[in-house]
Protein backbone atom coordinates (compact mmCIF):
# COMPACT_ATOMS: atom_id res chain seq x y z
CA UNK A 1 0.00 0.00 0.00
CA UNK A 2 1.35 3.52 -1.16
CA UNK A 3 1.82 5.65 1.26
CA UNK A 4 -0.28 9.24 1.63
CA UNK A 5 2.09 12.21 1.37
CA UNK A 6 -0.42 14.81 0.76
CA UNK A 7 -2.88 15.41 3.78
CA UNK A 8 -6.56 16.41 3.38
CA UNK A 9 -7.49 20.26 3.43
CA UNK A 10 -9.08 19.59 7.45
CA UNK A 11 -5.91 17.71 8.24
CA UNK A 12 -4.06 21.14 6.92
CA UNK A 13 -6.00 23.24 9.07
CA UNK A 14 -6.10 20.55 11.96
CA UNK A 15 -2.43 20.90 12.01
CA UNK A 16 -2.55 24.87 11.37
CA UNK A 17 -4.26 25.04 14.56
CA UNK A 18 -2.26 22.68 16.75
CA UNK A 19 1.49 24.44 15.86
CA UNK A 20 -0.18 27.86 16.87
CA UNK A 21 -1.25 26.75 19.88
CA UNK A 22 1.78 25.11 20.67
CA UNK A 23 3.69 28.24 19.44
CA UNK A 24 1.70 29.97 22.24
CA UNK A 25 1.49 27.51 25.40
CA UNK A 26 4.62 25.46 25.25
CA UNK A 27 6.33 27.64 27.10
CA UNK A 28 4.12 28.95 29.75
CA UNK A 29 2.77 25.26 30.09
CA UNK A 30 7.02 23.95 30.36
CA UNK A 31 6.36 21.65 27.33
CA UNK A 32 9.41 20.01 24.73
CA UNK A 33 9.12 17.73 21.68
CA UNK A 34 11.31 15.82 23.71
CA UNK A 35 8.95 15.78 27.18
CA UNK A 36 5.61 15.20 25.61
CA UNK A 37 7.54 11.97 23.55
CA UNK A 38 9.11 10.71 27.07
CA UNK A 39 5.46 10.89 28.67
CA UNK A 40 3.24 9.15 25.36
CA UNK A 41 6.59 6.85 24.70
CA UNK A 42 7.40 7.55 21.24
CA UNK A 43 10.31 9.44 19.92
CA UNK A 44 10.90 13.40 19.38
CA UNK A 45 10.79 12.46 15.53
CA UNK A 46 7.26 11.23 15.69
CA UNK A 47 6.07 14.35 18.11
CA UNK A 48 7.85 16.77 15.14
CA UNK A 49 6.31 14.92 12.25
CA UNK A 50 3.13 15.17 13.73
CA UNK A 51 3.40 19.22 15.26
CA UNK A 52 4.76 20.16 11.51
CA UNK A 53 2.22 18.10 9.52
CA UNK A 54 4.56 15.27 7.87
CA UNK A 55 1.87 12.80 9.34
CA UNK A 56 -2.12 12.90 9.19
CA UNK A 57 -2.77 13.88 13.17
CA UNK A 58 -4.95 10.72 14.93
CA UNK A 59 -7.40 10.76 17.49
CA UNK A 60 -4.89 9.25 19.94
CA UNK A 61 -2.44 12.50 18.88
CA UNK A 62 -4.66 14.83 18.80
CA UNK A 63 -5.48 13.83 22.39
CA UNK A 64 -1.97 13.39 22.84
CA UNK A 65 -1.38 17.51 22.46
CA UNK A 66 -4.35 18.38 23.68
CA UNK A 67 -4.13 17.10 27.15
CA UNK A 68 -0.58 18.64 27.38
CA UNK A 69 -1.73 22.09 26.00
CA UNK A 70 -4.70 22.17 27.96
CA UNK A 71 -7.57 22.76 25.49
CA UNK A 72 -10.43 20.40 23.63
CA UNK A 73 -8.96 18.15 21.57
CA UNK A 74 -12.11 19.77 18.78
CA UNK A 75 -10.45 22.76 18.63
CA UNK A 76 -7.48 21.20 17.15
CA UNK A 77 -9.17 18.92 14.78
CA UNK A 78 -12.88 19.03 15.23
CA UNK A 79 -13.87 16.77 11.93
CA UNK A 80 -11.76 13.87 13.57
CA UNK A 81 -14.49 14.14 16.34
CA UNK A 82 -17.48 14.45 14.00
CA UNK A 83 -20.13 11.28 14.62
CA UNK A 84 -17.92 10.22 17.39
CA UNK A 85 -19.94 7.17 18.86
CA UNK A 86 -18.93 5.50 22.64
CA UNK A 87 -17.47 2.44 22.16
CA UNK A 88 -16.93 1.19 25.88
CA UNK A 89 -19.46 2.03 29.08
CA UNK A 90 -18.31 2.49 32.55
CA UNK A 91 -21.01 -0.20 33.35
CA UNK A 92 -19.01 -2.52 31.36
CA UNK A 93 -16.63 -5.03 33.18
CA UNK A 94 -14.17 -5.17 31.01
CA UNK A 95 -13.41 -1.57 30.59
CA UNK A 96 -12.53 -1.61 34.36
CA UNK A 97 -10.10 -4.44 33.77
CA UNK A 98 -8.64 -3.08 31.12
CA UNK A 99 -8.19 1.06 32.73
CA UNK A 100 -6.97 -0.52 35.88
CA UNK A 101 -3.75 -1.78 33.51
CA UNK A 102 -3.43 1.43 31.87
CA UNK A 103 0.02 3.81 32.68
CA UNK A 104 -1.37 7.83 34.40
CA UNK A 105 -0.91 9.12 31.24
CA UNK A 106 -3.31 6.51 29.52
CA UNK A 107 -5.60 6.93 31.96
CA UNK A 108 -5.77 10.73 31.39
CA UNK A 109 -6.03 10.03 27.37
CA UNK A 110 -9.04 8.10 28.36
CA UNK A 111 -10.40 10.22 30.61
CA UNK A 112 -9.94 12.90 27.78
CA UNK A 113 -11.62 10.45 25.34
CA UNK A 114 -14.89 9.97 27.55
CA UNK A 115 -15.26 13.48 27.77
CA UNK A 116 -14.96 14.15 24.19
CA UNK A 117 -17.21 11.73 23.36
CA UNK A 118 -19.82 12.62 26.08
CA UNK A 119 -20.05 15.68 24.66
CA UNK A 120 -20.50 14.63 21.14
CA UNK A 121 -23.05 12.11 21.94
CA UNK A 122 -25.71 14.23 24.69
Amino acid sequence: MARRTELLPEETAAHTRLKKMWDERRRERGLTQYKIADKYITTQSNINQYLNGYKPLNIKYCIYFATELGVDPKTIFPELFDGLKTCATPDDPEFFKLYAKCSDAQKQVIKQMMLVMLQSNP
